[in-house]
């Protein structure tokens, strides 16, 4: 199925996995993606050095909204189209807003406030649950409804999406 017409042409990422043909996809590249954020989440809890807890805090804030932005205008849209009748892509835009609304609070804390700590694990105990759900019945679905040339191809919208958003968020700062 293929995907929306236009859209960008693939052009491979440099950083993403390559997938069992050769080729990176999407589910490499949102995979690689959710891993960055289980070590940052880790960082955060091992470290009690202010800078330290703003700097992995920051670097969570830019990775996981330009991660989510990315999902939402370029791998869900297509992914609707799979589980809609279920309500999940739905669930998906809520459990993403509850998130990045979590991150503008948690923001706004001291990074060493027993606050700041709760509020941190209660994101990464939701953002853990929605990878599950999102890498397994999610990628499942579209795995077998899609061709490689379109995970692809999705993968460089995600990708392309990804870095437009970073470099916002970048220049926020």
């Amino acid at each position: 199925m293929p995907l929306p017409p236009g859209k960008p042409e693939a052009v491979l990422p440099a950083d993403a996995e390559e997938s069992s043909t050769g080729q990176a996809n999407v589910f490499d590249f949102l995979k690689e993606d959710h891993e960055k954020l289980k070590v940052l989440f880790r960082e955060l809890q091992h470290s009690e050095d202010p800078q330290q807890l703003k700097q992995f805090f920051d670097e969570l804030y830019s990775e996981l909204t330009s991660h989510a932005i990315a999902e939402e205008e370029a791998f869900y849209p297509v992914a609707r189209q799979f589980i809609d009748s279920s309500g999940q892509a739905e669930q998906n835009y809520v459990e993403h807003a509850e998130a990045k609304q979590l991150l503008e609070e948690i923001r706004l804390l001291d990074p060493t406030s027993n606050e700041f700590n709760g509020k941190v694990r209660d994101l990464e105990g939701a953002i853990e649950q929605h990878v599950l759900e999102e890498e397994g019945m999610l990628f499942a679905k579209m795995n077998l409804n899609l061709s490689e040339q379109d995970l692809i191809q999705l993968m460089t919208q995600v990708a392309q999406v990804k870095s437009r958003e970073r470099a916002r968020i970048a220049g926020v700062r």
